[in-house]
């Protein structure tokens, strides 16, 4: 069940849409048809409502069961040993050292091209020669003439 105050926010919506389509010069929609309208709503809210509940007991999606109360459900916990404590804590330690970056993959990497070289100026061969240009900003502006005469 939805709480009251949803139910009301929704009818005192419906209520103000109803007054602004029937009583606005803009929209001037004749009562007839927001009933209409209201009424079709209405049905296809309805069988909405029921396609989504079959489909979810196709699925078998239902929903679980009423938790009364706040309090949270708490998880039962077992007391471990000692050693099963350490074989845990251990394997845990092997999956660290197992994802552990080598120093060599965690700087900044670079590569130097010989260009000085004809066939390394062809191998390595760029638009740029290293260094990123500046971009022009404004390109193929097109000024159109106005009535203004702009």
């Amino acid at each position: 069940m939805p709480s009251w105050k949803l139910v009301l926010s929704v009818f005192i919506t419906i209520a103000v849409g109803i007054l602004i389509a029937i009583f606005s010069d803009r929209f001037g929609v004749p009562g007839k048809c927001v009933g209409w309208i209201v009424l079709a709503n209405v049905i296809i809210f309805v069988l909405l409502d029921v396609g989504k509940v079959g489909v979810r007991e196709l699925i078998k999606d239902s929903p679980g069961e009423v938790i009364k109360g706040d309090a949270l459900i708490e998880e039962k916990v077992v007391p471990e040993n000692e050693s099963t404590q350490a074989l845990k804590k251990q394997m845990r330690y092997e999956v660290h050292k197992s994802s552990v970056v080598p120093p060599s993959e965690r700087g900044v990497s670079f590569q130097v091209k010989d260009t000085s070289s004809f066939v390394g100026k062809l191998v390595n061969a760029s638009f740029t020669d290293g260094f990123i240009q500046k971009r022009n900003i404004v390109t193929n502006v097109r000024h159109h003439p106005t009535s203004m005469g702009f």
